[in-house]
């Protein structure tokens, strides 16, 4: 980094840099969890109060051209808060919506900075980057980590023939079961540690001597999240590991330059490609994508079928497809509502005004008696809620923190641009506009905003 564009700052105590750390893999491990409030409420005040203190002592470091992308983010509360008294369309609803989600966010945010922060103060220290990083990254392995602990504690509750208690049951009727867990979610939380741990499969085959000690926590990840995604039959899942298996594919090419002469590279890259053939395979023969090009015919004209309208199982009468089945409701509904979200957009450039639900009230406006809710793409829902600018202001400070994890020191910016990146692109096909959904991306971005800054260290 040239020292002409470095700030000098004051490198935070390492006990409060752990301390930090290990919040977030408190708050990041529980986040999907429901019935944990006062959990995250707790890990958020903590995490607020001293990443404020560690921002306090290094406010200078803000001043600078890389530092835009946390601006961004404090822009957008405050474009959330002009849009609840002078643009939003339902004063109540938002009112209460800002009071319970937003206030969150507005927490997040130094706790996300501050730790950044912390562990830019410490890149110099070899030791010390490696102990965070491995910190951080348990933090993104917790949520694969406590579904298969619930899974089998239940398991082991039915042996026994004892009772399985409620908060370890799995369940994905989350709009029925308080207790319950949407796919979505673990989508998004799995992921993440599963891109980086396919990343770093080149540089673990690069090594002579595989070490467990090391990489047990990658093992979990490659091992645990296909299985999670295929338990949960979640079609966006299974796609994203497929990717994240080429890329675990490209990370040994890479090392090896092509000549797979160590056993052990050419080994995992045959798992690697069996494995990516049986996802293939398994997605092949699911008939929402054997029939989605049939599907489609029916879902853009949206004008001329109304079943777009209504919820599952309230369409009628049912459409019948070119090969002769019913038309899948998740094909159709993707596609109708992404037709139909785009010309809302267009219709209300500066949002509704609420996080989650604008995609439905819009259409009730324009269709009474219409069911709806969400539009099945997060960054679709975001826009409907708050406008194009408040969709630009995340969406630019995310691919902003993206271009300045190029000069951020390894293995920092590895984890910058599989993390951040995947949380961008599973947005567009996610129902993900919502509460923990946003946070967790605006408290991710915070983090790697400040871990890409220009410094120079000085010791406290």
């Amino acid at each position: 980094m040239p020292g002409h564009h470095q700030r000098s700052f004051i490198r935070t105590p390492n006990w409060i840099t752990l301390v930090l750390c290990w919040n977030f893999v408190i708050l990041f491990g529980i986040w999907l969890q429901p019935h944990t409030v006062f959990i995250r409420h707790f890990s958020l005040v903590i995490g607020a109060i001293l990443g404020s203190w560690v921002i306090a002592r290094n406010w200078s470091l803000l001043i600078q051209k890389k530092s835009l992308p946390l601006w961004l983010i404090v822009f957008l509360l405050l474009w959330v808060s002009i849009h609840l008294y002078f643009i939003g369309e339902d004063k109540g609803t938002q009112l209460l919506e800002y009071q319970r989600i937003w206030k969150k966010i507005a927490l997040s945010i130094p706790f996300g900075a501050g730790l950044g922060i912390s562990i830019l103060g410490w890149y110099r220290s070899d030791y010390k980057t490696e102990k965070y990083w491995r910190i951080i990254y348990i933090g993104f392995l917790a949520p694969i980590i406590v579904y298969f602990v619930k899974y089998i504690s239940s398991y082991i509750c039915l042996i026994m023939g004892f009772e399985t208690p409620i908060y370890l049951m799995l369940s994905s009727a989350h709009l029925t079961d308080p207790w319950g867990v949407s796919r979505a979610a673990y989508v998004f939380f799995c992921l993440p540690a599963y891109f980086i741990a396919m990343s770093e499969l080149g540089e673990v085959c690069g090594k002579k001597t595989w070490q467990l000690n090391q990489n047990w926590m990658y093992l979990i990840a490659i091992i645990g999240t296909p299985l999670i995604m295929l338990m949960e039959h979640d079609r966006t899942g299974l796609f994203y590991c497929a990717v994240g298996i080429i890329a675990g594919i490209l990370s040994i090419i890479k090392v090896a330059n092509f000549q797979f002469n160590n056993k052990k590279q050419l080994i995992l890259l045959l798992i690697l490609l069996i494995f990516l053939a049986s996802i293939v395979v398994i997605s092949v023969q699911n008939p929402l994508w054997r029939a989605l090009k049939a599907d489609a015919i029916f879902a853009v004209q949206i004008n001329e079928y109304d079943q777009w309208k209504h919820l599952s199982g309230s369409k009628s009468p049912p459409l019948i497809n070119e090969l002769g089945m019913q038309v899948h409701e998740s094909n159709y509904d993707r596609i109708a509502w992404a037709i139909r979200g785009f010309d809302l957009i267009l219709k209300k450039p500066l949002g509704y005004g609420l996080m989650t639900l604008s995609f439905g009230r819009l259409n009730s406006v324009d269709f009474p008696g219409s069911q709806t809710n969400m539009s099945h793409n997060g960054w679709m829902d975001f826009c409907l809620g708050y406008g194009i600018p408040g969709f630009l202001l995340i969406f630019i400070a995310i691919l902003l923190v993206l271009i300045n994890a190029k000069g951020a020191v390894l293995p920092w910016a590895k984890f910058i641009k599989w993390v951040l990146g995947f949380m961008l692109l599973v947005f567009f096909n996610k129902e993900l506009s919502s509460e923990i959904f946003i946070n967790a991306l605006i408290f991710t971005t915070c983090i790697f905003s400040t871990a890409c800054l220009d410094c120079k260290t000085q010791n406290s």
